[in-house]
């Protein structure tokens, strides 16, 4: 009996929805890969969602999300469809669109931390700003956010226990910074994921 309790215990985890998005409270919930599966919830004083479409997209949709103590975040939320796959990892797809929209302003990379669930990315923005890049893989769900402020990159820098005080974001007073493409929308182009051959 107990090994039927561990295959349904996993295949109740494994259908849980990863992302869930709701509009009308402002809360955006991800549930994050750890042995409590407990959901990491975010809520906003403002919320604007726009729906993404691509041929091999299943669902995707863009966010700008806001309140006082995050400052602005932009997040992207790509699941694809079945038999569908990245033909490059996400989140050197989420890099490459970060550096085309910081284009115009000086770059630099400062410090990353990845595992097989999350990357996250420490950046110098015109040599006086830090910014913080997430991108979280969840089952089917990838989910990449750009993190101004850097209170959101400290505290999963905690959750994931990172202990280098470099990744740190120390540039906590938000300034104005916007997205100018988006992974779905360079699909296109950039051949970032596809059908399955």
């Amino acid at each position: 009996m107990g090994f039927l309790n561990k295959i349904f215990s996993s295949l109740k985890k494994a259908s849980r929805k990863r992302v869930e998005i709701d509009q009308d409270s402002k809360t955006l919930q991800i549930l994050l890969n750890s042995d409590d599966e407990q959901y990491f919830t975010l809520e906003f004083d403002s919320i604007n969602k726009t729906n993404l479409s691509d041929s091999s997209i299943q669902e995707a949709y863009s966010i700008i999300g806001e309140n006082s103590s995050l400052g602005k975040l932009h997040i992207e939320v790509i699941r694809l469809k079945v038999q569908h796959k990245w033909q490059v990892s996400p989140g050197s797809a989420f890099d490459r669109i970060i550096q085309d929209s910081f284009r115009s302003h000086e770059l630099r990379f400062k410090d990353s931390f990845n595992n097989r669930f999350c990357k996250l990315t420490k950046y110098e923005l015109d040599y006086e700003n830090e910014i913080g890049t997430i991108w979280l893989s969840l089952n089917q769900y990838e989910v990449f956010i750009l993190d101004a402020k850097g209170q959101l990159f400290n505290d999963l820098l905690k959750i994931y226990g990172v202990k280098n005080k470099d990744m740190t974001i120390t540039s906590l007073e938000p300034f104005e910074i916007t997205l100018d493409k988006s992974i779905v929308s360079s699909n296109m182009i950039e051949e970032y994921f596809g059908k399955e051959n």
